[in-house]
């Protein structure tokens, strides 16, 4: 159907010709930086690409794979959270090597298969059984107990075993290069490991050890694409304790760390109001549709930009908006306060709740709204306007709830009665506080806030605006996953 509300974004469509035809933020550039660097470093090593969730590294690196690919390169995807279940990543990794770069001979891969046989064929070697302990010092335990129990020729066996497998994997590593060597042109093997940050934490560092001690081999390019902060924090978990330094941790595996640009949101937008069909869920209202539109990109884009959010929440923010249209989206002060409090549910649900719970109080409700803008943004000139705004709207949209309110006036309770607009104007400067409207001196207001006020009430929204209904809207449609 083409008037279906589309919710959940589905990949994007990769050209195998022109991979970053379809990309709506305008990296190849930085891929092809990337490239550039993998070919002048063919020897090998480990590149990161770091960035927060939600910032667009999957496709990104998906659009590069086959970038890599028309570049003649051999390159292999492997995402590590879809691929956990199974509990030895070096027998992950042999399995992609032997399905994705088998060329010129099976033999040269069944050799490397036997080599990594005898690696695997006891489970995991003693030469790691140290490394993946959770507790430090275990497998020393264990043979002081030997030793005391008498069994030295135990510790004797096991002393001859941790000897045969550092030389089986000296013999590997050593095959695996020679099977490189056969099997590329002069170009690195890229094998690209996704999710490592959303994998299970004994899994991410066993998969890490792994690279490190047995594919530390030349002719291939790991990029690992993680969050570092979340990765840090898996890495911790697996020592049982937030005190290890797991970002030095890190630095013994990863030679270069890079970050993919800050994307423009704005481009970014505008392709997902096109691609979530606004324009068909907005013409089911009777609205001008263009304008609507371009209010509904200008506020996303602005509040986007202020609380500095990432791909993910503003594709769910637009899924929210695109669920609570309703017949007031037309109102441009009804749209305006219901994307703000959309994005305050979005990333600060606490704050959300507590205006949404402030029966009366308008100052309580002007200095929750402070509280949470300044927790959650940078503040600068640019937004005051829009800041100054959203305090009226919220404070005619609370006053559409409730007649009579509750206002702090110099330490003192009054109570008026904020149905007569007459009124409303005349008491809006003595007992009403802007948190943001406050010239340096502090002293008085500018005219800003009591503009909009008067601009707001004469424009006849009143109606229109009700905090609870929006509140309630939001909290009925909005979109968890």
């Amino acid at each position: 159907m083409e008037d279906k509300i589309i919710l959940k974004s589905a990949d994007v469509a990769i050209d195998n010709n022109d991979p970053f035809n379809n990309d709506a933020l305008n990296r190849k550039y930085f891929a092809n930086n990337l490239t550039t660097i993998v070919q002048n470093c063919p020897d090998g090593f480990v590149l990161a690409l770091n960035n927060e969730w939600g910032g667009g590294k999957t496709t990104f690196l998906k659009m590069w794979q086959q970038s890599l690919i028309i570049d003649k390169f051999d390159v292999i995807y492997f995402n590590c959270w879809e691929n956990d279940l199974h509990n030895k990543p070096f027998v992950a990794i042999m399995a992609e090597i032997e399905s994705n770069i088998t060329r010129n001979s099976e033999d040269g891969i069944n050799e490397v298969i036997q080599k990594a046989g005898k690696i695997v064929q006891n489970s995991l070697p003693l030469l790691f059984k140290a490394i993946f302990k959770q507790k430090f010092g275990e497998d020393f335990s264990d043979f002081a107990e030997k030793i005391i129990e008498g069994t030295l020729n135990s510790f004797s066996n096991e002393i001859s075993e941790y000897k045969e497998q550092k030389l089986n994997i000296e013999k590997f590593k050593k095959e695996l290069k020679k099977f490189i060597e056969n099997n590329i042109v002069k170009k690195p093997i890229i094998f690209i490991i996704d999710e490592l940050d959303r994998c299970r934490p004994d899994y991410a560092v066993e998969l890490l050890e792994c690279i490190k001690h047995l594919f530390s081999v030349e002719g291939i390019v790991f990029v690992l694409g993680i969050d570092k902060i979340q990765l840090q924090h898996s890495i911790c978990g697996f020592y049982g304790s937030d005190k290890f330094n797991s970002e030095e941790y890190l630095r013994r595996f990863i030679d270069v760390e890079v970050s993919l640009p800050k994307p423009t949101s704005e481009r970014y937008l505008t392709f997902l109001l096109d691609h979530k069909n606004i324009n068909n869920n907005l013409s089911k209202y009777n609205v001008n549709i263009s304008e609507i539109r371009s209010n509904i990109h200008d506020f996303i884009y602005t509040l986007s930009q202020l609380f500095n959010l990432n791909l993910r929440q503003i594709d769910k923010l637009v899924n929210n908006i695109n669920l609570t249209f309703d017949k007031y989206t037309e109102n441009v002060g009804y749209l305006k306060l219901l994307i703000y409090l959309s994005i305050m549910k979005l990333i600060d649900v606490s704050s959300f709740d507590e205006i949404n719970k402030n029966k009366e109080n308008i100052n309580d409700l002007l200095e929750i709204n402070y509280k949470y803008v300044a927790k959650n943004a940078k503040l600068s000139n640019d937004f005051l306007n829009f800041l100054i705004d959203v305090e009226v709207l919220l404070i005619l949209a609370i006053n559409q709830d409730f007649k009579r309110l509750k206002i702090q006036n110099d330490g003192s309770t009054l109570y008026k009665d904020f149905s007569n607009h007459e009124i409303m104007n005349q008491i809006i400067g003595q007992s009403i506080k802007s948190k943001f409207d406050v010239p340096s001196d502090n002293n008085s207001f500018r005219f800003t806030f009591l503009n909009y006020f008067k601009h707001l009430v004469s424009a006849h929204i009143l109606e229109l605006l009700s905090k609870n209904k929006i509140c309630n809207k939001i909290d009925m449609f909005y979109n968890y996953d």
